[in-house]
């Protein structure tokens, strides 16, 4: 009960920091950032590097060049609809059942969350080159703005889903070893039987022998 305890803390200090203080403070300081570097890149040599590096080579790099993101994203849209699946037949001895409501309800959040913010990018991502062309600063924004989203929420649940599966995989190796120890005693003892009667059948022909042939060294009688 006691690592259960400290589970379900973990991963309410982790939903909290991720979502009350991490997610914020990067959304707020990349929108800051970009849109100070795209109001004054006539004023100041640094914003007008700072935005030529989010449009011409960030941007232009996750639109012409990069598809590994989109993959990842697609991905990730099939991890979330599988555990989705899973939390349909959780077993009564799995980490998931023993969870509180609380933590269950914000584990069920994070997926939804993180769903729909794979599923947006992925989406996006089909007009990633038309909307480009016809508007690089509001493309590059909403393209950084929903990676940042889903980066995020990958990260969430990956730690959250390492957490609770941790210990359901160390049971797990731990009753594979156990099965293991216990198939190599039977088959120790099924060796030291199957000896024993090897033994004990040896005696008995061995008895039989020495009785056939006092009889036959010393026959009875008539």
């Amino acid at each position: 009960m006691e690592v259960l305890t400290i589970k379900e803390k973990a991963i309410h200090l982790l939903s909290r920091l991720v979502e009350d203080i991490i997610l914020p403070v990067v959304l707020v300081s990349f929108c800051v950032v970009y849109w100070s570097s795209y109001l004054f890149k006539d004023k100041y040599e640094v914003c007008e590097k700072i935005f030529n590096f989010f449009i011409a080579d960030l941007g232009y790099y996750l639109v012409y060049t990069d598809g590994s993101i989109v993959t990842v994203a697609t991905v990730f849209i099939g991890i979330y609809f599988s555990i989705y699946t899973m939390l349909t037949s959780i077993q009564t001895d799995s980490v998931l059942s023993n969870l509180g409501r609380k933590n269950f309800q914000k584990l069920l959040s994070i997926l939804g969350t993180g769903f729909i913010f794979s599923f947006s990018y992925t989406l996006y991502s089909i007009f990633f080159i038309k909307s480009y062309e016809v508007n690089k600063q509001t493309t590059v924004f909403f393209l950084l703005f929903f990676l940042i989203l889903f980066m995020t929420s990958a990260f969430q649940f990956g730690v959250i889903i390492y957490i609770i599966l941790k210990h359901d995989i160390v049971k797990t190796i731990e009753e594979i070893e156990e099965r293991r120890l216990r198939e190599l005693k039977n088959a120790t003892l099924m060796y030291k039987l199957e000896d024993f009667l090897d033994k004990e059948k040896n005696k008995e022909d061995y008895q039989r022998a020495r009785e056939i042939s006092n009889h036959l060294r010393n026959p009875p009688s008539n």
